[in-house]
């Protein structure tokens, strides 16, 4: 019998990319106001940062596979790494906001490098029946990305500086491309991309959407995530080293989360858990968003509603990429760089959208029922789907 251990041991370096890359573009919404004070913008172009590495994840996330489609994974995955340590050290020494933006496009393509590759080697290294578990466990780098390497990185942000901040950022890479480089088994080729690939994908009509819910339920979370900093001092009055406690909360949760629906998964469905953890997103969120209304207990249900949001948040990918793996295997090598773009496609509409809503006057406090606004969007467009995919297979 095998032992799933065992078979799930191969996947630690990519879990552990995952943890950095996750670390290095996530950390920028726990350090906004350094970097606002010492570059002298305003919080809502700092907060565009985001932005601005989820769209050249994204556009970079199909250029990539179409670029790299012959090189083995493992080279590109090494590659990657090499990259995202340059981006990170390069912002560690940015003179200018511009300079750092264009810090932030390098980060994002060697993001969109490493991540749809590591989903994708994944579900090559294990058998059919436990790629679900296999992919929750590479994405799972991400959630302890939040529990570990984002709070550590908004307290030396906040206390030390952000440049030592994306400076241990880089460092983190460099190590990390030495072991994947030494411990990544085999010499791993997907299956070909091409633009004929990417026709197939989008003549698919079921996997459009799968893509879409991908692209609405990111966006919910980001319109606030995007300025979860200023966010948390406002809403709670928080110093820095609470907002890095409520960003461990945040990530705590979200590693739980992904925890759980990774050892479900593969018993209740990619689609039901899909749909189980958007439906949490938004309980959270609005939780979030009434809290101010509950007087004393305002901060205890505020902090509950950004557990149940950040313990559901990064499980919708798992069970996306999943689900999309299950539905067409054949195009899983074009499907899971498409599914990861648009989260970033839609890391980075959030984003645009929340700096749109304060700049237009907006709240910073009405910024989750926008978010949850999205996030019922994409439970809908879930739902329908799920419906198309079960009469289709009557």
């Amino acid at each position: 019998m095998t032992n799933p251990a065992a078979s799930l041991k191969p996947l630690q370096p990519l879990m552990l990319g995952n943890l950095v890359v996750g670390s290095g573009s996530l950390v920028i919404a726990g350090i906004l106001q350094p970097i606002s004070q010492e570059l002298q913008v305003s919080v809502a172009q700092v907060g565009q940062l985001s932005s601005v590495y989820a769209l050249a994840f994204a556009i970079g996330a199909p250029a990539m596979s179409l670029l790299l489609s012959n090189w083995c994974r493992k080279r590109v995955l090494t590659l990657a790494l090499l990259l995202f340590a340059a981006a990170s050290l390069w912002g560690a020494v940015a003179g200018s906001y511009t300079s750092l933006i264009a810090s932030r496009v390098l980060a994002g393509v060697a993001g969109a490098m490493f991540s749809p590759n590591a989903a994708a080697v994944a579900a090559l290294l294990v058998s059919p029946e436990q790629r679900g578990r296999a992919i929750a466990t590479v994405f799972g780098g991400f959630t302890l990305a939040t529990v570990l390497g984002v709070p550590l990185g908004t307290y030396l942000g906040l206390h030390i500086g952000w440049r030592e901040t994306l400076a241990v950022m880089g460092a983190a890479s460099l190590l990390m491309t030495g072991f994947l480089h030494l411990r990544l088994p085999g010499n791993f080729h997907t299956a070909p991309v091409n633009l004929r690939s990417w026709l197939q994908l989008g003549s698919d009509v079921q996997v459009v959407m799968m893509l879409g819910v991908s692209l609405l339920q990111i966006a919910g979370t980001y319109v606030v995530f995007s300025f979860m900093g200023p966010f948390v001092m406002q809403g709670m009055k928080a110093s820095a080293d609470q907002v890095a406690l409520v960003m461990l909360l945040f990530g705590a949760a979200g590693f739980a989360g992904n925890w759980i629906s990774g050892r479900v998964i593969d018993r209740v469905g990619s689609a039901r858990m899909a749909a189980i953890n958007i439906s949490l997103v938004i309980i959270g969120l609005v939780l979030v968003a009434v809290s101010p209304s509950l007087g004393a207990s305002q901060v205890i249900f505020m902090l509950l509603g950004i557990a149940i949001w950040g313990g559901a948040v990064f499980a919708i990918n798992t069970a996306q990429q999943t689900r999309l793996v299950q539905h067409a295997p054949q195009l899983a090598s074009s499907a899971l760089p498409a599914n990861s773009s648009l989260l970033f496609a839609g890391q980075a509409l959030g984003g645009a959208v929340g700096g749109y809503a304060l700049a237009s006057g907006l709240s910073m406090a009405a910024l989750p029922l926008v978010g949850a606004g999205m996030a019922m969007l994409a439970l809908g467009v879930s739902l329908s789907v799920s419906r198309k995919v079960s009469k289709s297979a009557v």
